[in-house]
């Protein structure tokens, strides 16, 4: 399925519904444009990415998390989005990086074999059917180095506070944007399929990223020495 569309016309009425340019290259990405990126960055360094590792960010958006690990020393990054306004102002928040940003169409990611530490899908797979999800995986496994990682964020079926999202969605005669439902058992079945190990599964409402600071989020959530994405986190290794 071509997403692109679909994005680029939520973004189109982002603009037109913020106060400001800003304001809708942060809600974009779901908003906390740099706490939320912050937290992202601490869980990579969390599960041992370093500053020379080759991150490849794909649904890179707006660049939350890029402009965070440009910030804090990170030399080898990739982002990839389908909506080429996000990634102008992405770029625009890592402008004394060699970072590189980059459109991408359908489920490929066009990089050679073996030559990534990470890939990672942050608020992707929420907005994917599962088919694309997983041939995200296949195309994450063939760029990725031996021991190399995956991370990505999602909505399970397992966690109360996704079930009322969901819930939610059930009752709008009219949703705004599609959103996907995971759960743990899908993601142990994926990764055997996939020949994944299983480095961390989290379900989302438990504060597990350590930080090195304290942040405070729009909706008034306080993290002080650990912190969550809001959403299940799965870290995968290929073995």
């Amino acid at each position: 399925m071509d997403y692109s569309a679909s994005y680029n016309k939520f973004f189109k009425k982002l603009k037109r519904n913020k106060s400001s340019k800003n304001k809708a290259y942060s809600y974009a990405v779901g908003g906390d444009y740099e706490e939320m990126g912050y937290i992202q960055m601490q869980l990579l360094k969390m599960i041992g990415i370093q500053p020379n590792h080759r991150i490849v960010d794909v649904g890179c958006g707006s660049g939350r998390l890029a402009h965070q690990l440009a910030k804090n020393g990170f030399s080898n990054y990739t982002g990839f989005d389908v909506v080429p306004e996000l990634l102008s102002f992405a770029k625009s928040q890592c402008a004394k990086s060699h970072f590189k940003f980059m459109k991408t169409e359908g489920t490929h990611i066009p990089l050679p074999e073996n030559s990534a530490n990470l890939v990672c899908f942050f608020s992707v797979f929420t907005h994917l059917f599962h088919q694309d999800s997983y041939k995200y995986l296949l195309s994450a496994k063939s760029i990725l180095k031996q021991n190399g990682k995956v991370a990505f964020s999602f909505l399970t079926f397992d966690e109360d506070e996704h079930w009322v999202e969901f819930y939610r969605l059930v009752e709008l005669e009219k949703p705004t944007h599609h959103n996907q439902f995971m759960t743990n058992s899908q993601i142990e079945i994926w990764a055997d399929k996939l020949g994944f190990t299983i480095d961390r599964l989290e379900t989302g409402s438990t504060p597990f990223i350590p930080l090195e600071k304290e942040v405070i989020l729009e909706s008034g959530a306080h993290f002080r020495d650990l912190g969550s994405l809001g959403q299940g986190v799965c870290v995968l290794s290929k073995a």
